[in-house]
């Protein structure tokens, strides 16, 4: 991430499985190839990169809201390169975008992604700061406008973007219309700018690790005096 910074800028964490143009999504962003795309193709390591422009870092979350098997490493050395590159900044993302691709079904695999991301951020990130991005929006041929066609919507997918408070975006990323492109960057905008929390830090993250802390002794307490009381009751039975 670079070291000078605007005066608060918006700082854009992209994150979701791979092949839902991610990386092309954040080129669409700054406005020209700055990530490369298809990267995690056949990745054996993920590296976090930013990109600032005059007011926003825009920063691709490589490993970032894949799910457990399809990451090439494991959690623990996803949480440790999470760790090692947002250590040193105070605000880590004003704003999680959560990719998805428009004309695909909200699977059981989508829904585990964002339990990834939830163990990894806390369980309140989308609420507080998620935007569902739809790329592929090349292919929207509705009748309807795309706000409509998200009313329109059952099942998961609706609980997902009720989640994320209504906040999203749909983006064309192979459009060469300049038009177009403003258009649908001042709708990502606008859509973060209803995000009302403080940008996410340190102190969230340093929260949630807490919290996930308690609720595993909780758990290995409780199972502990499960079996006491079974023991219990199995000497007196007998």
């Amino acid at each position: 991430m670079p070291k000078k910074l605007p005066k608060e800028p918006k700082i854009l964490l992209l994150a979701g499985r791979g092949s839902l143009g991610k990386s092309s999504t954040g080129n669409s962003i700054v406005g020209k190839p700055v990530f490369k795309v298809d990267a995690g193709l056949d990745q054996t390591s993920y590296e976090i990169l930013a990109h600032q422009t005059d007011d926003m870092i825009v920063i691709d979350g490589s490993g970032i809201g894949e799910i457990i098997d399809d990451l090439k490493i494991s959690r623990e050395s996803l949480v440790e390169n999470i760790e090692s590159y947002f250590s040193e900044y105070n605000v880590w993302f004003t704003a999680l975008i959560l990719v998805y691709k428009y004309g695909t079904r909200y699977t059981a695999q989508e829904q585990k992604a964002v339990e990834m991301l939830k163990s990894l951020f806390g369980q309140d990130v989308l609420k507080k700061w998620g935007v569902v991005l739809f790329t592929n929006g090349d292919q929207f041929e509705e009748p309807s406008t795309f706000h409509e066609w998200c009313g329109q919507q059952e099942g998961r997918i609706v609980d997902l973007m009720n989640e994320c408070g209504h906040r999203f975006v749909l983006f064309d990323n192979k459009t060469q219309e300049a038009d177009l492109k403003k258009e649908q960057l001042d709708k990502l905008m606008e859509e973060v700018g209803k995000i009302s929390s403080p940008g996410y830090t340190m102190k969230n993250y340093k929260k949630k690790t807490t919290s996930c802390r308690r609720i595993c002794i909780y758990s290995v307490v409780a199972v502990c005096l499960i079996v006491f009381i079974v023991v219990v009751v199995l000497v007196i039975w007998l």
